[in-house]
């Protein structure tokens, strides 16, 4: 059994590196447009803020919205803190901080 996961695993590992590798080995002289550049660097941003919003604005289906909501309360925190320090550390040990807090306290 152990031989098959370890061939299951080498299998998957050499897959997932392929998969990453030969389209920089075809493509690696190849110009990418600016606008193309442009759009692909900002889409991870665009896919966590997506994502984070669904987390932090929707409850069982529903949008939850109001200031009951911690999770609100938090964004405007992390907003606040990253706008006036300009320091992730300081921005996400902040805003974890408060909702710990507002967790536990209320």
């Amino acid at each position: 059994m152990t031989n098959n996961l370890i061939i299951i695993f080498a299998a998957s590992a050499a897959i997932v590196y392929l998969i990453r590798y030969l389209p920089l080995l075809v493509l690696h002289n190849v110009n990418i447009p600016r606008a193309l550049n442009k759009f692909l660097h900002n889409l991870p941003v665009a896919i966590l803020a997506a994502l984070a919003f669904q987390f932090i604005f929707l409850k069982e289906g529903q949008l939850h919205h109001g200031l009951d909501n911690f999770y609100v309360i938090g964004l405007f925190a992390c907003i606040f803190l990253a706008l006036k320090t300009k320091n992730l550390a300081i921005t996400v040990f902040g805003s974890i901080s408060l909702l710990f807090f507002l967790n536990y306290f209320f």
